[in-house]
């Protein structure tokens, strides 16, 4: 297995990233893989509408790291995460400054949360409240269930309650209305693009 702290695999293409992916899953199943792939094919990407199954997938890198960088001061038992990032990515660094600012949001089950204060830091850090959940960056809450479709995620989440206790917390397929894998901790990630040109910084509206 792999062992030691995280450590990154520089590789020329998103399709050989994924091939690697598979190759490291199998010798190792345990360790958390990302791929941290390019905006685009060009560096001038500034314009550009960034692909959201891209942004995800960047963005649950990032993420994965921050909950392992987390855990720093912990007793690690796992395996650490391994980043495979494309030659392309490089160009697409996000500064240390907008990661610090980052705040996840922790989600155990057994634990207590007060809803109101759930739905004000999901309002708050980008998410829409809807009726029904489809896409990413979305939540509704139905009587004692919230469902969050994470940033990160490719399928949305369900948080059951009772009383202010999460009871359980499932992975979701909003289409074919069935709930698949249970988690006994789930971190939510703000919903914000880091590649995001701000206005004034060069890039026309």
């Amino acid at each position: 297995g792999i062992s030691g702290t995280p450590f990154i695999i520089v590789t020329s293409t998103r399709e050989r990233a994924a091939q690697l992916q598979k190759e490291i899953k199998c010798i190792s199943p345990k360790t958390k893989i990302s791929i941290f792939g390019g905006i685009g094919s060009s560096i001038f990407y500034r314009n550009r509408k960034v692909d959201q199954e891209s942004l995800a997938e960047k963005l649950n890198s990032i993420k994965n790291l921050i909950e392992y960088s987390k855990d720093e001061g912990k007793e690690k038992t796992g395996n650490p995460p391994l980043f495979i990032i494309t030659s392309s990515s490089l160009i697409n660094m996000v500064p240390e400054s907008k990661i610090d600012g980052l705040d996840l949001l922790m989600i155990e089950k057994g634990r207590e949360y007060s809803r109101d204060e759930l739905v004000e830091w999901l309002t708050l850090r980008g998410y829409e409240r809807v009726h029904q959940v489809y896409d990413r960056g979305e939540f509704s809450i139905l009587g004692d269930i919230l469902t969050v479709f994470d940033i990160t995620r490719d399928y949305p989440v369900r948080i059951d309650f009772f009383m202010d206790e999460v009871e359980k917390i499932k992975q979701y397929d909003p289409v074919e209305y069935k709930d698949q894998k249970e988690f006994l901790v789930v971190s939510l990630f703000p919903n914000t693009n880091l590649w995001q040109f701000e206005s004034g910084s060069g890039g026309s509206e």
